[in-house]
């Protein structure tokens, strides 16, 4: 059934589904569809096409051979086949408690370079990362079938990875560790990056745990500027620690995901810049609240709660070491701050924040200014709470590739 171009299959099965209560055992095909986006795709033969045109849009499907039942929608009928669409994914597969490494490639990383030492220079994207009793080996696409079928710009397999750990490990281990690294590499590269391919091998090289699908991907529609310099890819050997010490502790993980994908969100062309100020101001106020009220760093926690969101983000900026006066770079925002006496930056975020959510004219405001200073702000906040000592590009000023100065509390 898969059509090698656009598509990769990923195994046959026979499926288990009711329709209009009547259960039915049918051949089936997964697949991974390249085309145009990547989605996974449940394809099974032998189902009346005319269930497309039915009321009923959600379906149980119980794969046998896989072992595993999720719900899922019909997303096409084409000669005979119908495919399903799990409501989530990726899909588990399989389960071990004896792990030894496992692969999967990336979409949509970008392309980078880093140092081995302060003289040489590693090849072309490669990185081996050790953080904790984990190691990550990075390297560039591998030149397969499957990954060849990823020929849009949008969606491109970018680079393969292996990840081991000093013993042997479970594969709900490797799930929560590719999670964090998920948060990890879309910080970096302010858009969502998508593994694919996920699968574990035990001590005899047999495959016995996969993740079919993607998950959280985003389409690469050019350059995005963060603090990650791609000609210094081994930032993220100084990210990753910092991320495993935060995954300790379930609460501080939740809040750091949440930073993070507002981040994302605000960092990429949907909601614009004047929504994306939004959606930073929300992610400074929950970090505020993770470190002075959740990490108890607040002297006086029933007092800060009733302070404005001004002087909260101000508080967390000076605990973080980050200046909070307005960068002389940010031209029309400081001249509109001068004007309504905002003194620094806190307080012409929170200003120009306001101007959006609350009636009353929003006209001269500096969104873009506003919002390159509130993605600043950010990205230094998430980086001091990773305990991230090294350099990092300073999206404030206009710089090029490869220059990067050190944080300001390092």
């Amino acid at each position: 059934m898969a059509e090698s171009l656009t598509q990769v299959q990923l195994a046959t099965d026979e499926v288990n589904i009711v329709v209009d209560t009547v259960p039915q055992h049918l051949p089936c095909e997964i697949v991974m569809e390249t085309a145009p986006r990547p989605l996974l795709l449940i394809q099974i033969t032998g189902l009346d096409p005319w269930i497309a045109l039915r009321p009923q849009r959600k379906f149980e499907l119980q794969l046998v051979r896989a072992g595993i039942t999720c719900n899922a929608f019909i997303a096409s009928s084409t000669d005979g086949v119908i495919s399903f669409t799990p409501h989530t994914e990726p899909v588990t597969v399989g389960a071990s408690q004896s792990l030894t490494c496992v692969s999967f490639d990336l979409i949509n990383f970008p392309h980078f370079w880093a140092m081995d030492s302060p003289t040489t220079k590693l090849p072309d994207d490669h990185l081996d990362i050790r953080a904790g009793d984990w190691e990550l080996y990075v390297r560039p696409q591998r030149q397969t079938d499957e990954t060849a079928v990823f020929r849009s710009t949008l969606y491109a397999v970018t680079h393969s990875c292996t990840l081991r750990r000093n013993a042997l490990f479970t594969s709900d281990d490797a799930q929560a560790f590719l999670a964090l690294l998920h948060d990890a590499l879309s910080f970096a590269a302010g858009q969502w990056v998508g593994q694919v391919f996920v699968r574990g091998f035990d001590q005899d090289e047999r495959q016995v745990w996969e993740q079919w699908g993607t998950g959280r991907l985003h389409p690469h529609l050019g350059p995005v500027h963060t603090w990650f310099d791609l000609h210094h890819g081994h930032a993220l050997a100084a990210l990753l620690p910092g991320m495993l010490a935060v995954h300790r502790d379930e609460t501080r993980a939740k809040n750091m995901h949440s930073a993070i994908y507002w981040y994302i969100r605000a960092s990429g062309v949907a909601p614009g810049v004047d929504g994306g100020i939004i959606l930073l101001q929300a992610a400074l106020e929950l970090l505020a609240w993770q470190y002075f009220i959740l990490d108890r760093h607040a002297p006086a926690p029933k007092q800060f709660l009733k302070t404005p969101a001004s002087d909260r983000m101000r508080l967390l900026l000076q605990a973080c070491g980050i200046p909070i006066n307005i960068p002389t770079e940010l031209t029309d925002l400081a001249s509109v701050a001068a004007q309504r006496h905002w003194q620094d930056g806190p307080k012409a975020l929170a200003g120009v924040r306001n101007q959006l959510v609350h009636p009353g004219t929003h006209q001269g405001m500096p969104y873009y200014d506003a919002w390159r200073l509130a993605e600043w702000y950010v990205e230094l906040v998430l980086l001091h709470m990773l305990s991230f000592q090294g350099e990092y590009s300073n999206r404030i000023k206009h710089r090029w590739v490869g220059e990067v100065e050190r944080v300001p509390w390092a």
